[in-house]
């Protein structure tokens, strides 16, 4: 693959950015900026920590510096905009002591076995690890079997320790358990909508070892308009350049023996 990178220089107005026809952006670490906890309140829906972090990833790779910091890969059209100001590696001594969980939010109209094969890529490219411990789907009815049918094959390959679904009722689940292999480990509850979980759905849980935690996500986490109105806001779009959001993987690195999160981040996959 040729990987061309930028030495131009910005002169202070629109940063010269290559004609692109996919965009893979990686926030960093939002943990280590004043990014982190804008959603505080599982009471409320919010993707305000994510478009926070794409703004200061987007500003920091291309208007602080007079070098920009990105990779264009010119035989297939994608660009790459790092934030290289911390790096995301977990080294191979640490590795033991920490979990890594990342959860998928399938936003266009491309394959979902595609999404997850790709977020997991990069994910794996970022943080420098082979594996991770929870894998947790947010996605359309239509989407949820086929990335499951890949999640499936990557929990045997022990790529994935434990695989996760949002938002899925008692009958959700036991319906769904009728229709694939691996059963999911964990379901992950909007409190947002439903306060009180139902004892019916407790239940079905504790009988199936799934564990019930609580979001506060928005499945459409991205909306096309919201991805647009960023990128032209700092001129890294004409004006009627339209970006599609495909998927955007959202994961945190948890250090086992202290209870913190020491990485927590966003990879965000769209095409031109």
């Amino acid at each position: 693959m040729t990987v061309s990178t930028t030495t131009q220089h910005w002169n202070g107005s629109m940063p010269m950015v290559p004609k692109f026809d996919h965009l893979v952006l990686y926030t960093g670490n939002v943990m280590k900026t004043s990014i982190a906890g804008k959603n505080n309140s599982l009471s409320t829906k919010s993707n305000l920590e994510l478009v926070a972090a794409i703004n200061d990833t987007l500003r920091t790779s291309f208007h602080v510096s007079d070098q920009p910091s990105f990779h264009y890969h010119e035989d297939s059209g994608l660009l790459e905009v790092p934030d290289l100001r911390l790096s995301s590696i977990v080294p191979v001594e640490d590795r033991k002591d920490v979990e890594i969980t990342a959860k998928l939010f399938i936003l266009g109209s491309d394959p979902s076995q595609a999404a997850v094969t790709q977020s997991l890529n990069h994910l794996h490219r970022l943080l420098g690890v082979s594996t991770i411990e929870n894998f947790i789907l947010s996605a359309t009815n239509d989407d949820v079997l086929p990335a499951w049918r890949s999640l499936q094959e990557l929990h045997r390959n022990k790529v994935v320790e434990r695989l996760g679904v949002t938002d899925f009722s008692q009958s959700d689940l036991k319906s769904f358990s009728q229709k694939v292999q691996v059963q999911p480990a964990v379901n992950q509850i909007d409190l947002a909508e439903c306060c009180q979980l139902p004892r019916d759905l407790i239940t079905y849980a504790k009988a199936n070892n799934i564990e019930l935690l609580a979001h506060s996500d928005y499945s459409d986490i991205l909306p096309k308009e919201t991805l647009n109105k960023i990128m032209k806001a700092q001129n890294l779009v004409g004006e009627n350049a339209t970006l599609h959001p495909r998927w955007v993987l959202k994961y945190t690195v948890f250090v086992k023996c202290r209870g913190v999160v020491a990485d927590k981040g966003y990879i965000v996959m769209a095409d031109a």
